[in-house]
């Protein structure tokens, strides 16, 4: 039976790379979710092609107003702490609760 981790497991991470990429399509429309821009840095640092996708997706738009959000977010602890982040993640976006149930 699948439970809710914590962490999503490296072996089901990079088994849905897929997700890396409707994540930046999300972000495309939503590029305010601050949340999800960590998520997809840790895509980008477990496989080369999806950091090369990220790079050009990055450049691609208006993103560096949101990265500056981003960092300054991450560094005073405004996001969704680490250890919620998995909830709240699957119940935001079922459609990719199988990174944290395993």
């Amino acid at each position: 039976m699948a439970k809710l981790h914590t962490h999503f497991n490296d072996g089901d991470f990079l088994n849905h790379k897929e997700y890396a990429f409707e994540i930046m399509e999300y972000l495309s429309e939503h590029p305010e979710e601050l949340n999800l821009y960590n998520l997809l840095f840790e895509y980008g640092f477990k496989d080369s092609l999806i950091s090369h996708k990220l790079k050009e997706f990055f450049v691609s738009g208006e993103y560096d107003v949101y990265l500056h959000e981003q960092r300054v977010a991450d560094i005073h602890n405004t996001l969704i702490p680490l250890d919620e982040f998995p909830q709240w993640f699957v119940n935001k976006f079922p459609q990719w609760k199988d990174l944290f149930y395993y």
